[in-house]
């Protein structure tokens, strides 16, 4: 089943603790949200925040956002996993949080393991935004749909040989 992407869907399955580190970590601050006094789901308060933002800033956060969506599933988890093992990382099934769904896994992994997230997704741009996310899935082919448009699917599948 496909899953559209939007942003207070993300908003509302990411824990707030790792939603504060994220904004954080883009540069962002703390968005002037009262984190300590915001429920687990109320995005209000942050969407706002988010519309406030400068367009280029507002499409870096979306399309950070992108990525942890389209690894928040199975494959995705599954895909973060292998990327780590083939970057070396074999702790990284241990290190990731047990307690929490795809989305906070994903997350997660985007905030403490960078390099393997990267390896995970691939991701074609235009110059000035992204334009698909592609995930790998276990036999090597990358899968995805173009983020505007017809939003058709993707697919990169490896020459043999």
């Amino acid at each position: 089943m496909s899953r559209a992407f939007s942003i207070p869907t993300v908003l509302r399955m990411v824990p707030n603790c790792l939603l504060k580190e994220f904004f954080q970590r883009l540069g962002h601050g703390d968005l002037g949200v009262a984190w300590e006094r915001l429920g687990e789901r109320e995005i209000e308060p942050i969407v706002q925040a988010l519309n406030a933002l400068a367009p280029a800033q507002f499409d870096n956060v979306e399309a950070a956002l992108h990525n942890v969506f389209d690894l928040a599933c199975e494959t995705g988890i599954a895909a973060i996993i292998e990327a780590g093992v083939l970057a070396g990382d074999p702790d990284l099934p241990a290190a990731m949080p047990q307690e929490g769904g795809p989305y906070h896994k994903a997350m997660w992994a985007w905030l403490n393991r960078a390099e393997v997230v990267n390896r995970a997704v691939l991701t074609l741009s235009r110059l000035d935004r992204p334009t698909c996310h592609l995930e790998r899935n276990g036999d090597a082919v990358w899968k995805g749909q173009w983020l505007e448009h017809e939003r058709m699917p993707v697919e990169f599948i490896p020459l043999e040989g």
